[in-house]
Order: structure tokens, then sequence, then C-alpha cells
């Protein structure tokens, strides 16, 4: 099973990852999760906080690790940051990937 799991991780994206440091306990920093990220082949980890900006952290992430990942920021459109409640998917924003 372990070997379906690493193939699924191969090219994978995944943007709902919440790092350290944080108000809150988390299990890993964002050079762990990039790092374990690029071993295993992944193509976009994103990281997600509720409380502030992450653009600073993939940034630092961008220029320690290069192009071995595409780390992606985002920010969670909610009271913290000072939002009014709105419909799910209203303020959505799409762009596509950039090639490897």
């Amino acid at each position: 099973m372990w070997d379906q799991v690493k193939d699924l991780m191969i090219g994978a994206c995944d943007l709902h990852i919440h790092t350290g440091p944080d108000v809150s306990l988390r299990q890993q920093d964002i050079m762990d999760v990039t790092r374990d990220a690029a071993q295993a082949g992944m193509r976009v980890p994103g990281i997600k906080d509720h409380n502030t900006v992450t653009a600073d952290r993939t940034a630092l992430v961008h220029s320690t690790f290069g192009r071995q990942v595409l780390m992606v920021g985002g920010i969670v459109l909610n009271y913290a940051v000072g939002l009014p409640k709105t419909r799910p998917g209203s303020w959505a924003w799409r762009k596509p990937l950039p090639p490897f």
C-alpha cells in the first residue's frame, strides 16, 4: 500500500497545509514540509494561515529550495483578515500553474 501512496504523491498538489510557526502548535514548519514534499516528488504544496499572510514564507522557501517544488501560499478569507462572510467560492480566483 505504501508504494501506491508514494506513486500518488509524485506530481501531487496539496493546497491545504498548515505549517509552523503559527499560533497553534503544528507538527512541521514550512521548511520541513517543503523538504518532505520535494523528497516525495510533489509538484505544488500550498500553505495557508488563518492569522497572517503567507507570501513571506513562500518567498523564503523559493530562495532556499529553488524550483524543487512550487510552494504557493494562501490567505483564509474570514474575519481574521477583515472580510465579511460571503457565499462560498465568491472570492475564488484561478490561475494556471506555470510549466516545470
